[in-house]
């Protein structure tokens, strides 16, 4: 909405899910280099997928012309309170007391989430046990139900069960404290810095996309980020609104592109 009326221009939404957001994007990365069509682009389709799937039919650097960071979220992991953990050590101390008989859940194998579980496991030295669901919903309910014991999951939908005290947060993977999850602490909070990872989403142009367009985007989308409406809406959900130039948002591809092939690697997840 916002969008269209800076631009003057109807905005149709064409939704092409399926393979890790791979084929929507791949879409995109093949459109016409003239501003009428843009793509999502999202962590899940810039950096996790091209590292789990070495034969994807584009280049997250190279085919692309970025416009803008839109948002950007980190992940949270929690527990359910029957655990009776309340901080990150605890949770230490309690799986090398007891390893093998903790469970964590995830959105599926190789998900953002599984790969996120195996981080903490190779991190902290701790032996827990991978359940895996078919998407991040029925993992979150899982561990509300004490069938899985914690997990990795978003501020967007964790919050509410953390102020009702349905699940206990141990820390966030963001370099900053979540909007709405201000007592939480990061990964540096708790002396685990190398467990930082964020999860960030923006617009794409095609790769040869004129400067003229990628600039006049870059600009409208800067001020409707700006908007208080986008700004308390991401707020809302534990997401900040990064903004800034192409430049600035091809660094962010770029360097989190190499963050996710060393941390595939170190974790040794793979596709299934």
């Amino acid at each position: 909405m916002h969008l269209t009326r800076a631009l003057g221009q109807p905005i149709i939404i064409d939704n092409r899910p399926g393979a890790s957001n791979t084929i929507g994007t791949a879409v995109g990365a093949t459109a016409a280099p003239d501003g009428y069509t843009l793509t999502w682009g999202s962590t899940t389709a810039l950096s996790t997928a091209p590292v789990l799937m070495p034969n994807l039919p584009y280049d997250p650097v190279k085919d692309f012309a970025p416009v803008i960071e839109y948002a950007r979220v980190p992940a949270l992991l929690v527990v359910n309170p029957s655990l009776g953990v309340r901080d990150l050590q605890g949770l230490v101390a309690l799986a090398k007391n007891r390893p093998g008989q903790l469970n964590y859940a995830s959105n599926g194998p190789a998900g953002s989430l599984h790969i996120m579980g195996e981080l903490l496991k190779v991190t902290l030295g701790i032996d827990i046990v991978h359940v895996p669901y078919k998407a991040a919903a029925p993992a979150l309910l899982s561990i509300l139900a004490n069938e899985t014991q914690l997990g990795f999951d978003f501020p967007v939908t964790s919050a509410s069960h953390v102020r009702a005290g349905k699940l206990v947060p141990l820390f966030l993977t963001g370099r900053e404290r979540a909007p709405n999850l201000p007592d939480v602490p990061t990964a540096a909070d708790v002396g685990y810095p190398q467990l930082e990872v964020i999860f960030f989403g923006g617009l794409l142009a095609p790769a040869g996309t004129s400067r003229q367009i990628v600039l006049r985007l870059n600009s409208e989308m800067a001020k409707i980020v700006r908007t208080p409406e986008i700004v308390d809406s991401l707020r809302s959900t534990g997401a900040v609104a990064p903004g800034g130039s192409p430049e600035d948002f091809r660094k962010v591809i770029s360097e989190e592109l190499v963050k996710w092939r060393r941390i595939v690697k170190v974790t040794g997840v793979k596709m299934e």
